[in-house]
C-alpha cells in the first residue's frame, strides 16, 4: 500500500482485503474456503452469492491468489505459520498487478452470449502457464442469458482438473436450478456493524480523517452492511466537510434527521396539516431526497406498530427515540397505523413513477393528515358505553312517561289551508320527526285515522315531486341517494333560500351534493317559486337545541293531532331520536353507508 499507483487509488479500491484475514465480517466463508485449501481439496465450480459490497469478487481473487501461490504447500504442512496468499511469491505479484495469465474475469454484464461462453470453454481447455490452476471469475454471473448458461452446463459439471469456475452474483435467484446443483454454494452475509464499525474507524485512523464517533454509525446504517458502500460515503463526505458529523453525513445525502421526521409524524397523528407544512417550509424541503424521507415515513409508521403491539425491540437506529414513539402510539389507534401503512403502500408505484417526487409527498402528507372514518372498535364502544351511561342518568332525573298519549288535533283555518306558511326550522324539524314517531293507542276514546306526514309539511307535495323528478333524471347516483334522504327544513331569513337538512352531517356527504349542485338545484328551484337559491344546515345542532330548548310532551315539539287507537294505528317507522338507538346512530356517524335491520327475536 505505500507505492505511489496504490495510493493514487480511491479508497474502496486501496483498502480492498489481499488475503483471507484482512476479509472484513465474513468468518465462516474465510473458514470454508481456507479448510478446502488445507485439505488440498477443491471444488470445481464455486458459486458465491451475497448483497453488493459485502466481498464476494475480492475473496474470489483471494482464493484465486492461494490456489497458485507457491507458499500453498507450507500452509498445508503448518497453516497457523504461514499465510496464503504470500503475496510475495511471482504468482501473487501477477496477482496484485492484475496480469496473471491463468486468471481470466469475466463480466457477465458485458458478455452475456453464446459465442462468449464458446471461447472461455475454447480458453478452458489450454494447461496454465504459471501456476497449478488456470481460474475464471464469472462477475455478476445472474446476467448470462439462457442459452449461455445451457451451453455452459457441461464444462461445469466436468471441467478440466486444472481448471476453477468461480461463479458471483447478487441474485441468486437468477441463477438456473441446473446450474445451482454443479456449484459449491457459499453465501456471503451483510457485514455486521460492530466489524464494519473497526474497518471504517482504522481506515480514518491510517487516513488522517476528522470524524466523529456519531457519524460512524449514521454511515454503517445508511449502507447496510456494504462496506464498499460504507467506504465510499466516508470518502464522498470528506471531501465536502473538514469534520465528517451525523448532520453532514445527512446534508450529503439529502436526508431529514429523525427528529424532524417524528415532528412530520405528530403533525400527521395530530391531523394538523397547517403545523406539517410549517415544519416543511422550515427545512428547505425542495433538498429533500424523497425517496429517503418516503423510506423514514415507512420505518417510522412500522415502529409505532411494532410499539402498539407492545414489541420489545424496533429498528436500532430509533432507538433512540423509543420514549417519543411510545408516547405517539398511545394516541393513535391500531386501525389509524394500518391504515397510514395502507395508504403509503397504495402510493409507492405511482410515487416511483412520478417526477415531481416533492410535489407528491407534500399531498401524501396532507392526505395522512386528513383521513377520515378511521375509528379504533374500542373507543366505539367506550362511546357507546359513556352515551348510555349519560342517557341512563338523564331519564332518571326526568318524569315517568305513560304508553297511553291522548293527543288533540289542532284545527287549521282557511286562510292557513290556502297560503301555509314555512315555519321556523325548529318547528319544522318537530313536525317532521312526529310524523315518523309510531302513533301510541288510547282504547277509551275513537279517533279517525291518523294523518300522513304530508299534513304537517308545508310543500311537502312540491318537494315529493321534486323527489320523483330527481329520480328520473338518473343523474349523480350519489347526490341522489343523499337527497333523497334530505328533510325539508323552511326558509332562511331572507325568505329567498330554501334550507334543507342532510341526513348525516358529514364532510363526504356535503361534498357530493356541493359538487353536483348544477345538476339538481334548477330541477329543485322549478318547484318552488320564488326560491333562487338552496341552504344547508347541519342537523347534529338542530335536534340538540331542539332537544335542550323543548321539554318533551310539549306542544312546539309534538304538534297535536287526533288520538289513534292500537288497532287502527299503521306501522310505525324507525325513531330517528339518537336516544332511542344510540350504537346505531353512533356507527352511522363513523362509517359510510346504511343500516338494514336483521330478524330480531320477538
Amino acid at each position: 500500500m505505500q507505492s505511489s499507483s496504490i495510493q493514487d487509488l480511491n479508497l474502496a479500491r486501496k483498502w480492498r482485503p489481499q488475503t483471507f484475514d484482512t476479509v472484513v465480517g465474513q468468518d465462516i466463508p474465510i473458514k470454508m474456503l481456507k479448510n478446502s485449501l488445507f485439505l488440498k481439496k477443491f471444488f470445481p465450480v464455486y458459486l458465491f452469492a451475497g448483497q453488493r459490497g459485502c466481498g464476494k469478487t475480492t475473496t474470489a481473487r483471494i482464493l484465486a491468489a492461494a490456489a497458485n501461490c507457491l507458499a500453498l504447500e507450507s500452509f498445508q504442512q503448518n497453516p497457523t505459520a504461514n499465510t496464503i496468499p504470500c503475496l510475495s511469491c511471482q504468482s501473487c505479484v501477477l496477482m496484485r498487478k492484475g496480469n496473471h495469465p491463468d486468471f481470466i474475469e469475466i463480466d457477465a454484464a458485458s458478455n452475456t452470449g453464446v459465442d462468449n461462453i464458446r471461447q472461455l470453454i475454447e480458453t478452458a481447455s489450454y494447461v496454465p502457464l504459471a501456476g497449478n490452476k488456470k481460474i475464471f471469475l464469472i462477475d455478476e454471473a445472474h446476467m448470462l442469458s439462457k442459452a449461455a448458461f445451457n451451453a455452459f452446463l457441461k464444462i461445469l459439471e466436468e471441467p478440466p482438473r486444472s481448471v476453477l469456475f468461480i461463479l458471483a452474483t447478487t441474485e441468486l435467484q437468477k441463477i438456473p436450478q441446473t446450474v445451482l446443483s454443479r456449484c459449491f454454494h457459499v453465501v456471503f452475509s451483510s457485514i455486521n456493524k460492530i466489524d464494519l464499525r473497526d474497518h471504517l474507524a482504522t481506515i480514518c485512523t491510517q487516513e488522517n480523517i476528522a470524524i466523529e464517533p456519531g457519524a460512524l454509525d449514521a454511515i454503517i446504517q445508511e449502507t447496510d452492511g456494504s462496506a464498499r458502500d460504507a467506504i465510499n460515503l466516508l470518502e464522498q463526505v470528506r471531501f465536502a466537510h473538514d469534520v465528517i458529523t451525523s448532520e453532514s453525513i445527512l446534508q450529503t445525502l439529502g436526508k431529514l434527521s429523525n427528529e424532524i421526521v417524528i415532528r412530520l409524524v405528530e403533525c400527521i397523528i395530530e391531523k394538523n396539516p397547517r403545523q406539517l407544512l410549517t415544519v416543511l417550509a422550515s427545512i428547505d424541503f425542495d433538498r429533500i431526497n424523497p425517496e429517503s424521507l418516503w423510506e423514514a415515513l415507512s420505518d417510522f409508521c412500522k415502529a409505532l406498530l411494532w410499539l402498539k403491539y407492545e414489541s420489545p425491540t424496533i429498528a436500532t437506529h430509533l432507538q433512540p427515540l423509543q420514549a417519543a414513539l411510545t408516547e405517539l402510539a398511545e394516541q393513535c389507534s391500531l386501525n389509524r397505523l394500518h391504515a397510514m401503512m395502507q395508504l403509503l403502500w397504495h402510493q409507492e408505484p405511482l410515487f416511483l413513477r412520478t417526477n415531481r417526487k416533492h410535489a407528491f409527498l407534500e399531498t401524501l402528507l396532507i392526505q395522512l393528515c386528513s383521513q377520515t372514518n378511521i375509528v379504533d372498535l374500542e373507543e366505539l364502544l367506550q362511546q357507546v358505553r359513556d352515551d348510555s351511561n349519560n342517557s341512563s342518568g338523564t331519564a332518571n332525573k326526568t318524569p315517568q312517561i305513560t304508553q297511553k298519549k291522548t293527543v288533540v288535533q289542532k284545527p287549521v283555518s282557511s286562510v292557513q289551508r290556502q297560503a301555509p306558511e314555512i315555519p321556523e326550522p325548529k318547528a319544522l324539524v318537530a313536525q317532521e320527526q312526529e310524523a315518523k314517531e309510531p302513533a301510541e293507542a288510547d282504547d277509551s276514546v275513537p279517533t279517525p285515522a291518523p294523518l300522513k306526514p304530508s299534513a304537517h309539511s308545508p310543500y311537502h307535495e312540491q318537494w315529493q315531486q321534486f323527489k320523483t323528478d330527481l329520480v328520473a333524471a338518473n343523474g349523480d347516483p350519489i347526490a341522489t341517494s343523499i337527497l333523497l334522504q334530505a328533510l325539508l327544513i323552511g326558509l332562511s331569513d331572507s325568505k329567498s333560500a330554501l334550507v334543507l337538512q342532510l341526513n348525516k352531517n358529514n364532510k363526504f356527504f356535503k361534498d357530493s351534493v356541493e359538487s353536483a349542485r348544477p345538476w339538481w338545484q334548477p330541477l329543485l328551484l322549478q318547484h318552488f317559486a320564488g326560491i333562487t337559491a338552496v341552504d344547508f344546515v347541519a342537523g347534529e345542532e338542530l335536534q340538540t337545541t331542539q332537544r335542550s330548548n323543548t321539554p318533551p310532551n310539549s306542544s312546539a315539539t309534538r304538534p297535536e293531532t287526533a288520538k289513534v287507537t292500537a288497532s287502527e294505528a299503521q306501522p310505525a317507522p324507525t325513531s330517528n331520536n339518537p336516544e332511542d338507538w344510540p350504537i346505531a346512530h353512533l356507527v352511522k356517524k363513523h362509517l359510510p353507508g346504511r343500516i338494514k335491520k336483521s330478524h330480531l327475536p320477538n
